[in-house]
């Protein structure tokens, strides 16, 4: 049970991360950068 919690806690972060790297990259560009 807490190795499925770990494995899902990992693809959250994973989601996460790659989300803000969407966020980051969309305020570049309207800042022109």
């Amino acid at each position: 049970m807490a190795q499925k919690q770990a494995a899902a806690d990992q693809r959250a972060a994973g989601e996460a991360s790659r989300y803000t790297i969407v966020c980051v990259e969309a305020i570049d560009k309207s800042r022109g950068k």
